[in-house]
């Protein structure tokens, strides 16, 4: 996953960055808006956005959220169909 952050432009770049920084706290106002439409996938994967055109997947466990996946709403959605979701 940080590697596909390291590949895109400097404002996605900074765009993501933020959003992953704002995530902790939604978790923690879960009535709050955010801005950043924290949404749950299959299963038990969320996804969450990291700026206008990219969405972010992550996986919420006892001790981290952990993001395992950067791409737009197409290849997230078949990220999830493949059934690949980072663990």
């Amino acid at each position: 996953m940080l590697a596909s952050l390291a590949e895109l432009p400097a404002a996605q770049r900074a765009d993501c960055g933020q959003a992953i920084g704002r995530l902790p706290l939604a978790f923690g106002l879960p009535h709050g808006h955010t801005g950043l439409s924290i949404r749950k996938l299959a299963d038990h994967p969320l996804e969450f956005r990291g700026g206008l055109d990219l969405r972010l997947v992550v996986i919420e466990s006892a001790e981290a959220l952990r993001i395992t996946f950067l791409g737009n709403h197409d290849e997230v959605q078949r990220h999830i169909r493949t059934g690949r979701d980072g663990q």
